[in-house]
């Protein structure tokens, strides 16, 4: 497991599933959130789990990442997608339809298992992640693609 990237969790979450541990995290900060925690493999008989008023895919998974975008567009929810590869990282924010292209540029970055991932870089991520959420939740989302990489302080943010 990959403590260094994950500032939700504890050393003592290590055994521990990470979806449950967020859970209980997350109601430790505001008891009153109804928060849904699944322990299962998603895939194509149980994506309905992720039905939401907006979904946040942080996976780093193609497959998964194309499964939930498929899901959101159909049932037009909004959706923020994040990857990460090495100091570079990517959203997707999809608050309407927007074309799968969009996803498809979102997956061309080398796998973790290539490149790791530095712990600026996810962090980034999870920050812009929840600045997007706000925004969606608040009435404000648009959809675009988002580029940066936290090494050489590159940023690029593209409507859709």
């Amino acid at each position: 497991m990959d403590m260094n990237r994950m500032t939700l969790y504890l050393e003592d979450d290590i055994t521990k599933f990470k979806a449950k541990q967020a859970k209980i995290r997350i109601a430790d900060v505001n008891p009153k959130l109804q928060v849904k925690s699944f322990h299962e493999e998603l895939g194509p008989n149980n994506v309905f789990l992720v039905k939401a008023d907006c979904v946040i895919d942080t996976s780093n998974s193609d497959s998964i990442n194309t499964l939930v975008f498929d899901f959101c567009q159909q049932q037009k929810i909004p959706l923020v997608l994040a990857r990460y590869s090495g100091s570079t990282a990517e959203l997707l924010v999809a608050v309407k339809k927007v074309s799968k292209n969009a996803l498809a540029e979102c997956l061309k970055l080398p796998s973790t298992e290539k490149v790791g991932a530095i712990s600026p870089a996810t962090h980034a991520a999870a920050a812009l992640v929840v600045a997007e959420l706000f925004k969606i939740l608040l009435g404000k989302g648009v959809n675009k693609r988002v580029t940066f990489d936290v090494w050489t302080g590159k940023y690029k943010e593209k409507r859709l």
